[in-house]
């Protein structure tokens, strides 16, 4: 999320059964990661700011996303489930804010792993 660093992304499409899954980096919202991960079956998306519970946080230029913009973009590649990660430490305890604020954007299932989670297809 440095104009120095280039943001890195990955795209898993496993062929025999069909699935896929998306892990985005520290990003913000681009038409080029919504193509990238299209009718993919997991996006894994970052969303370190929320506008519901900081709605005077300027992020422009910060490299992150919000919550809604993580829904948005997961709306517009038709992603099945949606898995927020990286939240602020801030918002400890208000994770069904941050999952509300991205439902706001995105109708498919909303999740937020704890760290070493493990989500089957």
């Amino acid at each position: 999320h440095s104009e120095h660093v280039p943001v890195l992304g990955i795209r898993l499409d496993f062929g025999e059964s069909g699935r896929s899954l998306v892990y985005s980096g520290d990003t913000t919202y681009t038409e080029e990661l919504v193509a990238f991960a299209k009718d993919c079956d997991l996006l894994i998306h970052e969303a370190n700011y929320s506008e519901m519970l900081d709605p005077d946080l300027d992020i422009t230029g910060k490299g992150h996303s919000t919550a809604r913009q993580a829904g948005v973009l997961a709306a517009r590649a038709n992603c099945s489930i949606l898995a927020l990660v990286h939240l602020s430490p801030d918002y400890v305890g208000r994770e069904q804010a941050v999952c509300a604020e991205a439902a706001q954007e995105f109708d498919g299932r909303i999740i937020i792993p704890n760290d070493g989670a493990s989500i089957y297809l």
